[in-house]
């Protein structure tokens, strides 16, 4: 029978796993070990990633062997797919970067969970995806401006070629793109880029981090919950992202104004 978990939601309830998941790790828990990594490893037939990270976090007893080494390589392999999924160079320039950052704070949290400090990995084996994608929104609300005081460091192109079909873009986030997209050409002029950075890092915090956001090509807000956006990364209404965005892009349009063509 599988472990319990230990760790409580908001209401006091025991996190519980998916019913499904309780069933394959019953039936895995009754073979014998080198036997269970076949099934955990099969790639062709894969398990749920739940189950991966419940044989990593209680075979601790089989840790140093070749068997528990295929174990955990089965599971940074799922993990390496799922982020890079989420994190494509489409959408990031610096990609690479908050790939690397989420998975080596998944890997923390498994080796503080083997040593007994923290309980993070809990809430992994009710419901991986959504975990994964709340410590992805998380480090993504670092990214902007404010993190490294170079605002056009991450930046991308803006344009709504991009966006879904079914989107339209609302006219605030549409002007605020055309003002970027109109100072493309002067991006490689470093004076221009002087002045613009300087003129970003004097709005408000929230302000920046939108504009952030927005410079590194993260929309607004999208149909598909599994698309990066700025109100989920904020953790804010796709409202109040447009009101900063509108503040934001009206104080930038004052110190740079876009000339006339």
């Amino acid at each position: 029978m599988a472990t319990p978990l230990r760790k409580n939601d908001l209401h006091g309830t025991p996190y519980k796993r998916r019913s499904i998941v309780e069933k394959i790790i019953d039936e895995l828990e009754e073979l014998p070990f080198n036997e269970l990594i076949k099934k955990c490893t099969a790639f062709e037939r894969p398990i749920p990633i739940e189950v991966l990270l419940y044989f990593l976090r209680n075979k601790a007893e089989h840790s140093n062997s070749p068997y528990f080494k295929r174990l955990f390589e089965a599971f940074y392999t799922r993990l390496e797919l799922s982020v890079t999924k989420s994190i494509s160079e489409k959408q990031y320039l610096n990609a690479h970067h908050i790939r690397e950052e989420i998975i080596g704070k998944v890997l923390e949290f498994l080796v503080l969970d083997c040593s007994g400090e923290n309980l993070k990995l809990d809430y992994y084996e009710v419901n991986f995806n959504d975990a994964l994608q709340k410590l992805r929104w998380s480090i993504l609300r670092k990214i902007g401006p404010s993190s490294d005081k170079d605002p056009l460091s991450n930046s991308v192109p803006l344009t709504i070629d991009n966006a879904d079909e079914n989107e339209v873009s609302p006219e605030v986030e549409v002007a605020a793109a055309d003002f970027f997209a109109s100072s493309t050409t002067k991006l490689d002029d470093e004076n221009f880029r002087f002045q613009l950075k300087g003129a970003i890092n004097k709005l408000p915090d929230k302000e920046r981090r939108v504009i952030g956001l927005m410079l590194q090509g993260m929309q607004v807000e999208s149909i598909d919950p599994e698309v990066p956006t700025i109100s989920k990364a904020l953790n804010c209404t796709e409202r109040t992202v447009r009101n900063r965005l509108k503040s934001a892009y009206g104080k930038l349009q004052e110190i740079l104004p876009v000339e006339e063509k």
